[in-house]
């Protein structure tokens, strides 16, 4: 029983693979090509040429409407960094006045001064040179042993602009005040 199984497996297989067999090809042959630009010669049965055009096949234009733009970010879309307004791109120490911004602590000793700046919400931020703060666009011009020196853009009256610079200052303890004017009566 398990040679007539085996016969038959075998018979089935040779029998399709005859079939799969036949004198005309599968794949039939491409026919060449010619450039789009150049037209066919054809022979007529009388033995003149006639020039016949080659069909030419639509060019491929692509058109960006309606689709994606494959070099976008796709979080843009999720979070929609590109409608924000203004003021959410500003920075956290942009979002305060210059009075509301207190320096609490000032590291000067060190080529590229630190100082830290606390906003009313009690947010410690560090500050280096160059760094924006205040709503008109101020920059940390200068971090001196005491103070900081901010440079704002502000217009004048008939419209120029002007830099204007502030100082912000550590805050004073009363021994440093207390010192001070005793060093003062000393000297006079």
């Amino acid at each position: 029983m398990k040679t007539l199984t085996f016969s038959a497996t075998i018979a089935l297989a040779a029998l399709l693979a005859l079939q799969g067999c036949s004198d005309r090809p599968s794949i039939e042959p491409r026919p060449t090509l010619q450039p789009p630009d150049a037209a066919a010669e054809v022979e007529d049965e009388e033995g003149v040429e006639e020039q016949e055009e080659v069909e030419r096949e639509p060019q491929y234009t692509y058109s960006p409407v309606g689709k994606r733009d494959p070099f976008r970010s796709p979080l843009v879309d999720v979070v929609g960094a590109d409608d924000r307004d203004d003021e959410e791109r500003l920075t956290a120490l942009q979002r305060w006045d210059l009075d509301q911004l207190t320096v609490r602590a000032i590291v000067s000793a060190t080529a590229n001064p630190v100082a830290m700046v606390l906003d009313p919400e009690g947010h410690g931020h560090m500050v280096r040179r160059g760094a924006l703060i205040g709503r008109n666009w101020g920059r940390v011009a200068a971090i001196r042993r005491d103070c900081l020196v901010i440079t704002e853009q502000r217009r004048d009256a008939t419209g120029a602009p002007m830099a204007v610079q502030q100082e912000r200052c550590l805050p004073r303890d009363e021994r440093d005040v207390r010192f001070e004017e005793q060093m003062r009566r000393q000297i006079q």
